[in-house]
C-alpha cells in the first residue's frame, strides 16, 4: 500500500497487475487502474528449508506501483512504465525500458526521477543513471 504525498489517496495492488486507489477518508475505491500484463516468473517450488525465494534476479521484473512527486501513480510491469491519473485511472504515458538494456538483460532499477514524466533508469554495474521521459521518450 501506497499513500499519495498530500495523504488523501491510497494505492494498493488488488491482482497482478492491478492497483486500486481509495479516498484515505472513506476507503471508497475512486479508481481501479490495470497496467499492462507483467511477465511470467519462474519461482522455485517451497522446500523444507523454506519458502521459495525467485530465481537469479527474476523478481526485479515483476510488478511495483508509487506515487510520483507530482501525485500520478507509476507502474513498473516488467520493462513497461506507465503513469496514470489516479483520481480517474487515465494512462498519461507509457514507456519500455528495454532498449535501454545491454543484451536485454534485466538487471535494472527504475525509480521516480526528478521532474514530472521522469523515471531514472540505473544498470546495475554501469556508473551512468539515465534520466527518461516517460512521454516523450528522451533520454539524458
Amino acid at each position: 500500500m501506497k499513500f499519495s504525498r498530500d495523504g488523501t489517496l491510497l494505492a494498493g495492488r488488488e491482482a497482478k497487475n492491478v492497483v486500486s486507489v481509495r479516498d484515505v477518508a472513506t476507503l471508497r475505491e475512486v479508481t481501479s487502474i490495470r497496467a499492462a500484463e507483467p511477465p511470467s516468473l519462474l519461482v522455485p517450488e517451497p522446500s523444507i528449508l523454506g519458502p521459495a525465494l525467485p530465481a537469479g534476479d527474476a523478481w526485479k521484473w515483476g510488478f511495483a506501483h508509487f506515487f510520483d512527486t507530482e501525485g500520478k501513480i507509476l507502474t513498473i510491469s516488467g520493462k513497461v512504465v506507465q503513469r496514470w491519473e489516479p483520481r480517474t485511472g487515465q494512462e498519461l504515458a507509457k514507456f519500455n525500458v528495454g532498449p535501454l538494456l545491454p543484451d536485454g538483460k534485466p538487471d535494472v532499477m527504475i525509480a521516480p526521477g526528478p521532474a514530472p514524466n521522469e523515471v531514472a533508469v540505473i544498470v546495475l554495474g554501469n556508473p551512468v543513471v539515465r534520466i527518461v521521459d516517460i512521454t516523450t521518450g528522451k533520454i539524458t
